[in-house]
């Protein structure tokens, strides 16, 4: 069995209802709360998930839970599913999913040609602080609710490991942009070709 039928949402939710997470509040709010989530935590966007895999047979309704007018649906993980959590868990990421590292920094960075020098200078500086910003912001997250378990707090130390090294790499781009000398701008990008 390839667990390639299967998105990485796919796989997540039925994870966390494999770790005990059974209704789509209690992974919305989940997904609220986990540093660096990197998928949409939207109602809409969790129970179609749901149901696709209750359409596949990979996770059935336990039954209802909470308040009788709103009522939240409770589910399991299926023999299947539980196979389909296995597999995902025991195989190695494909190499393009090892380059999935989304930064919005980054992707603007290909096109900071575009700005007058001063204008990059100014920007990367704003990243700068926004960066320093949200390393603080996480290093307090993480001390003041750590994760349930030390497993998991070291899966959250990733998040930091990356986000202070893309700070390290801005503090490198500010000093670069800094220097550069003046281009025109709308200059072609390298590598760009139509």
């Amino acid at each position: 069995m390839k667990s390639f039928p299967y998105s990485e949402l796919e796989n997540f939710v039925l994870a966390m209802i494999g770790a005990g997470v059974t209704s789509g509040y209690a992974m919305r709010k989940l997904m609220l709360r986990r540093p660096g989530s990197r998928w949409s935590a939207e109602s809409g966007s969790i129970y179609r998930t749901l149901r696709r895999l209750q359409v596949q047979g990979l996770v059935m309704l336990r039954g209802k839970a909470g308040n009788p007018n709103r009522a939240r649906s409770e589910y399991q993980l299926t023999e299947l599913g539980e196979t389909v959590v296995q597999h995902w868990l025991t195989s190695p990421p494909e190499q393009t999913e090892l380059g999935h590292l989304a930064d919005s920094m980054r992707t603007r960075g290909y096109f900071l040609e575009l700005l007058p020098p001063e204008a990059r200078v100014e920007v990367v500086a704003t990243w700068m602080k926004q960066s320093d910003d949200y390393l603080k912001t996480l290093r307090r997250s993480i001390e003041s609710e750590p994760m349930d378990t030390e497993l998991r707090n070291m899966v959250v130390q990733n998040l930091l490991f990356l986000a202070t090294a893309r700070h390290e790499w801005l503090i490198r781009l500010h000093e670069f942009v800094q220097k550069q000398p003046v281009q025109p701008v709308g200059a072609e990008l390298s590598g760009v070709t139509e």
